[in-house]
């Protein structure tokens, strides 16, 4: 083995193979698809998330306003039950 400045052929044909992968087409447009649909699947979980959140805040909401009605009163006037 020399200590040339060349470097060893497994080297070189790394970086030739990874150059030719990454200015393919193909390999592009199969990024960008990837990109998208994360993107998507994103959106979607965030929506799902905001929807739990709105259904937990309005069951919290119906409870809340289930006790708290001032319509509701007692039905016996203060004389009556006490006899």
């Amino acid at each position: 083995m020399t200590m040339s400045g060349a470097s060893p052929k497994n080297v070189g044909a790394i970086a030739s193979y990874l150059n030719k992968l990454i200015t393919n087409p193909r390999y592009n447009r199969l990024q960008k698809d990837f990109e998208r649909w994360l993107r998507r699947m994103l959106q979607r979980r965030d929506r799902l998330d905001a929807g739990h959140k709105a259904k937990k805040r309005s069951k919290a909401q119906s409870r809340k306003s289930r006790y708290k009605n001032p319509t509701i009163r007692n039905p016996w006037p203060r004389g009556l039950g006490a006899a």
